[in-house]
């Protein structure tokens, strides 16, 4: 009873340490100094981890933390958010999966997870999230998951399927670009053979389509599908139909230069969708095309039906304009 007694002892000290950094932290998010809460929150915990704060939810006392691994610097996202904070990677979008999961608060499918960015802000955002994440390169699975281990308990309620997502529930090839010279993650893999001009090798995968999925899971509501599969988009979006009529989810969407677009205007015309471009400091609601657009990669594809909530949280954030097309 001695050692434990004294154990206990230690852990109360502990706690009552770290009180004053964590409300200090808190208060400075409750008086609406979000930006400087953030910078006090976002640090590197030794060589290997990094560890950044979730903006709060409305009224919030204090920031959610994740943790995510360097591998040595060599995955590029971490190592972004790492120099440069919460804002430095592919923004809006990390905002636009908070606003968009806090606004509904339901199943996520993460479709091209990598190392697991976007699975863990959307665990992060509502408790009632349960995020889907699919990642086919077995050397970024075996860092999602680890990624994925660092958050837990959060991360109880992400599930990382190791297969590919496309039109049809078939196996494919993979194809992987060369190794960077620098030793980076590649994060360019795809299922198109012309995504880029040189390949290293072709794995051959699991393909299924997100309808087999979401039926296999009892066909649960779901507000966000975030798909980033290096120009096969349009193969994701075809084989989630059903997935889209019943649950009517907002689709984000990276759009390149060799992406085919054909798909998403026959939900623009077909099933009163509406396109939201997103760039680092506006979003332009309702272009009259869905194009590349090369500073805005990553777009919102929108069910009239949620675009005015989505539009209002979007505007929420501070420095940020949200221009409506006609």
């Amino acid at each position: 009873m001695t050692d434990l007694a004294t154990r206990v002892r230690s852990g109360l000290g502990s706690l009552v340490r770290a009180l004053p950094v964590r409300v200090a932290i808190g208060g400075l998010d409750a008086v609406g100094a979000a930006t400087l809460a953030h910078r006090q929150a976002e640090h590197r915990i030794g060589d290997e981890v990094v560890s950044f704060a979730v903006p709060p939810a409305d009224n919030a006392f204090r920031s959610r933390h994740l943790r995510m691994r360097l591998v040595g610097g060599t995955d590029l996202v971490v190592r972004t958010i790492g120099d440069g904070g919460w804002r430095s990677f592919e923004p809006p979008l990390p905002d636009a999966v908070l606003a968009v999961l806090r606004e509904w608060p339901e199943t996520m499918f993460d479709v091209g997870a990598n190392t697991g960015l976007y699975a863990l802000i959307g665990a992060a955002a509502h408790h009632d999230v349960s995020v889907h994440a699919f990642e086919p390169v077995p050397d970024i699975v075996a860092f999602a998951r680890d990624n994925f281990e660092l958050n837990w308990p959060m991360a109880r309620r992400i599930r990382l399927h190791p297969h590919a997502v496309g039109d049809d529930d078939t196996s494919m090839q993979l194809h992987l670009p060369p190794p960077q010279a620098d030793g980076t993650i590649e994060t360019s893999a795809s299922l198109e053979a012309t995504f880029k001009e040189q390949h290293h090798e072709a794995l051959t995968v699991d393909v299924k389509r997100l309808d087999t999925v979401w039926v296999e899971l009892g066909r649960p509501a779901t507000s966000l599908v975030k798909v980033d599969v290096e120009g096969a988009e349009h193969r994701v979006v075809a084989g989630a139909t059903a997935l889209i009529e019943t649950c009517r989810p907002i689709l984000a969407v990276e759009i390149l230069e060799r992406s085919e677009t054909e798909v998403f205007e026959a939900l623009r015309t077909d099933a009163d969708y509406v396109p939201v471009t997103l760039s680092p400091w506006e979003a332009v609601v309702n272009r009259p095309v869905i194009e590349p657009e090369a500073i805005a990669p990553n777009q919102l594809l929108v069910p009239w039906e949620r675009l005015d909530a989505l539009v209002a949280r979007l505007r929420r954030r501070r420095g940020f304009v949200v221009t409506l097309l006609p």
